[in-house]
């Protein structure tokens, strides 16, 4: 997917980050692209930096019980989970 078309996608997602007993949701504001392929995304109430290949698409978290239209499960350098990126369901 071109790095266009994933930024407005991408702002139509919420960021979520579960662990432990924390646990952070927020709407994406904004998504800023660079040349070496890192995204900076903008949630309310934070900012993470992944890179584009680091985003893997998945049917949900494991820990978040939603049905989601997408997901994406972000991973840094470590190949640990940083968050996940996803558009819930609506129900209609």
């Amino acid at each position: 997917m071109n790095v266009d078309k994933l930024k407005d996608k991408l702002l139509k997602g919420t960021f979520f980050y579960y662990r432990d007993s924390l646990y952070v949701k927020g709407d994406i504001y904004n998504v800023v692209s660079y040349d070496d392929g890192e995204l900076e995304i903008f949630f309310k109430g934070g900012i993470v930096g992944v890179y584009k290949d680091k985003l893997k698409t998945i049917r949900r978290p494991g820990n978040i019980i939603e049905k989601f239209d997408w997901c994406y499960i972000l991973k840094d350098e470590y190949d640990e989970c940083i968050g996940y990126i996803g558009k819930i369901e609506e129900i209609a």
